[in-house]
């Protein structure tokens, strides 16, 4: 049986933010909007837009068979460590990338994506879920 999932990415012409336990994490014009169907949509970051100093690279990968394998992030030190006061078991793996997704979703390569339900995304002001 031949696979017919669609997975569709486009441009956003919004200005997407992302907070996350009162933080600033992401601000951009430039988010990739990731349409696939069973999931609701998914807003991926320039990496240059993601306050990747915040972001602590964890072990945890995932696979799927649309867009290929993904790393995870998590907030602040992922190792349990001294982290200023920003982890939160809420904010383990709550950010990911494809490094090299598969061809079909190329753009998507080395952009961030936010878990919508752990943090807060607005689009042009407004909030999105």
């Amino acid at each position: 049986m031949e696979n017919t999932k669609v997975v569709a990415v486009s441009s956003l012409a919004s200005h997407a933010l992302v907070i996350a336990n009162g933080i600033l994490l992401a601000d951009s014009f430039n988010v990739l909007l990731v349409e696939e169907p069973g999931h609701g949509p998914r807003y991926y970051f320039p990496r240059g837009d993601v306050r990747m100093d915040l972001l602590t690279s964890s072990a945890t990968k995932s696979t799927c068979p649309y867009k290929g394998e993904a790393s995870y992030w998590s907030l602040g030190d992922s190792d349990g460590g001294d982290d200023g006061g920003h982890s939160d078991s809420g904010y383990r793996d709550f950010v990911w990338s494809y490094e090299k997704p598969i061809d079909s979703v190329a753009a998507i390569a080395g952009c961030m994506c936010f878990y919508n339900d752990r943090v807060a995304l607005s689009l042009d002001g407004e909030r999105s879920e």
